[in-house]
């Protein structure tokens, strides 16, 4: 037997031996029925049927970003600003002044928790 015969004939084997092909023995001829070659048959193949995977979703919504952001200071200064242009002159108007005027130092302080407050008073004011 020749090397280049050799490796299919292992090749064969190994796929026996492992299951993945089935071989069985056929009589040749009617008179030689001693003498027998293999027949290589392939294997039946089933494959499994696949369902999709299910999400669930969870009962409460939460939202990723909150839905209100807190007030920052420098967007209160200037929707303050622009009711103080529209408000006309008055004690009202002079008063909110003084307090948008604070509100401006202690933003320039970094101090938001006063900026805010004042901005509250200012808006209140102009009520």
């Amino acid at each position: 037997m020749t090397s280049s015969m050799k490796k299919p004939g292992v090749a064969l084997g190994a796929l026996v031996m492992f299951g993945l092909v089935g071989v069985t023995l056929v009589p040749v001829d009617a008179r030689a029925a001693a003498v027998t070659t293999p027949t290589v048959t392939a294997p039946t193949v089933t494959t499994p049927s696949v369902t999709a995977p299910t999400l669930k979703t969870p009962t409460a919504k939460t939202p990723a970003v909150p839905t209100t952001m807190a007030p920052t200071c420098a967007s209160q200064l200037k929707l303050v600003k622009a009711a103080l242009k529209k408000a006309p002159a008055g004690p009202k108007k002079d008063n909110a002044k003084t307090l948008y005027d604070s509100a401006v130092a202690a933003s320039k302080k970094h101090d938001d928790k006063t900026c805010l407050s004042d901005l509250d008073a200012a808006s209140a004011a102009l009520k």
